[in-house]
């Protein structure tokens, strides 16, 4: 995963959650670095690391306790319960190969 598909990842859960917030995305040794700010809340931090065992995701508020995951699902689970905790959970993941 590139910074920019991070970016796109990161900022289309915001648009489709309809939450404000800035998105920030760095590279790490062994992966990325996503974090993401709203006005007067604790700043969320995301990762994706590439470990010898396949991909782990990370996500929790960044002076907290983060929960780690297997799978994108999960992950995208814990953001929505942080970012948007009053809306509906959906079970179905739809994601374009390539941009258009």
């Amino acid at each position: 995963m590139t910074e920019a598909d991070m970016r796109v990842f990161l900022e289309g859960l915001l648009h489709a959650w309809a939450v404000d917030g800035a998105v920030e995305v760095r590279p790490l040794e062994d992966g990325m670095l996503g974090r993401i700010d709203r006005t007067g809340r604790a700043a969320i931090r995301v990762t994706r690391r590439r470990l010898p065992f396949g991909i782990a995701w990370e996500v929790g508020p960044e002076d907290g306790r983060r929960r780690a995951h297997p799978s994108v699902q999960g992950a995208i689970r814990s953001l929505g319960a942080l970012l948007a905790p009053e809306r509906t959970r959906g079970r179905v993941v739809f994601a374009a190969s390539a941009p258009p």
